[in-house]
């Protein structure tokens, strides 16, 4: 029963930790413009020129102004942002970080592998062939 205990609390573990890991914020070093126009993103971080960031939803250009819904308070209200561009220092997207995902995989790999192990070892009979 310990035994498949163990199995399933590392398979959650894996589990969670690859929605995680796989994916990290990327900076774009093309405009906004073009970012939005040809990824169609549905979530971007954005960089203003004090510094400071914002999540947002749907992102949008409409002239001179980038619009959304604010990211982090989407699920509670629907807080529409906007700014000009020129207040936009950087933009964001979530991707897919090939190196986190194979360090993630052969992380798992490896878990799994030695909580196997662990569970065929302990199992063992090692009394057998042994005279008494």
């Amino acid at each position: 029963m310990q035994h498949r205990r163990a199995i399933s609390l590392t398979l959650i573990a894996a589990m969670l930790g690859q929605t995680v890991a796989c994916a990290t914020w990327q900076r774009q070093e093309v405009s906004p413009q073009r970012v939005i126009a040809e990824e169609r993103p549905d979530k971007v971080r954005v960089t203003l020129t004090d510094g400071s960031q914002v999540e947002l939803a749907d992102p949008v250009v409409v002239g001179d102004t980038l619009r959304g819904v604010n990211g982090l308070t989407r699920r509670e209200s629907s807080e529409q942002w906007s700014r000009p561009l020129a207040d936009v220092s950087g933009l964001e997207l979530r991707k897919t970080d090939a190196l986190l995902t194979t360090a993630l995989i052969t992380g798992i790999a490896v878990a799994v592998a030695g909580v196997t192990a662990a569970v065929v070892y302990s199992s063992l009979d090692m009394s057998w062939g042994m005279s008494p």
